[in-house]
């Protein structure tokens, strides 16, 4: 018989009832994209095993003993230092100041922000790469980055050199964001971004 509008009833397939419609077969749903957080958080963390492991055997050498010294000061006596002497680290050395008071000055302690820093500029390169290229630039800018011997190395000493190259990655960012935006905040972002890309290490400023 036919059925309303003089149009067939779809048949029942095989394993299906008389009487009841088929289903259509289309294609099965797509996965859910990926969060795209997880490569770059992945590639962070392996970039801080990388520097941080092991990084606490030897001890520390002159300059660290200098961010030692600077940050076991209290604030008062850190103004008064940066007046004469290191004020090109005066960034660094609050952000220590602060560290230090509470994790201590154990080479560990010491040690651990920087190779945190290594980490999130990693992570950032990644996220960079992609923005500029394709996810495959980003994730092999990433680990380019993460097992370059200077990066490595700065990873590994209580010195600012991780946080002025985390501080690039990020200044690289806000600009190209606002290039392309062309943005009043995103370009103010860039601005406070370079001002403390200077302050944590002033001879770039020359």
């Amino acid at each position: 018989t036919k059925g309303l509008l003089g149009l067939q009833p779809t048949p029942a397939g095989p394993g299906v009832s008389p009487g009841k419609t088929a289903v259509p077969r289309g294609k099965p749903p797509l996965p859910a994209r990926a969060n795209p957080w997880t490569v770059p958080s992945g590639i962070g963390m392996l970039a801080f095993c990388v520097a941080f492991v092991g990084s606490w055997i030897p001890s520390f050498w002159e300059d660290e003993i200098a961010t030692i010294s600077a940050a076991g000061r209290n604030p008062a006596e850190l103004v008064a230092l940066l007046q004469s002497v290191d004020a090109v680290h005066g960034l660094y050395y609050f952000l220590m100041h602060a560290w230090t008071s509470v994790f201590g000055f154990s080479e560990v302690a010491m040690r651990a922000p920087s190779a945190l820093a290594v980490g999130l500029a990693c992570a950032g390169t990644v996220v960079l790469g992609r923005r500029l290229g394709s996810d495959a630039l980003g994730v092999a800018s990433g680990l380019v980055l993460a097992v370059l011997p200077r990066m490595v190395w700065a990873g590994t000493e209580a010195r600012q050199s991780a946080f002025t190259a985390l501080l690039a990655v990020a200044l690289t960012y806000l600009l190209v964001r606002a290039w392309k935006s062309n943005r009043v905040i995103d370009w103010l972002l860039y601005c406070l971004c370079s001002v403390l890309w200077c302050w944590m290490f002033m001879f770039f400023t020359r």
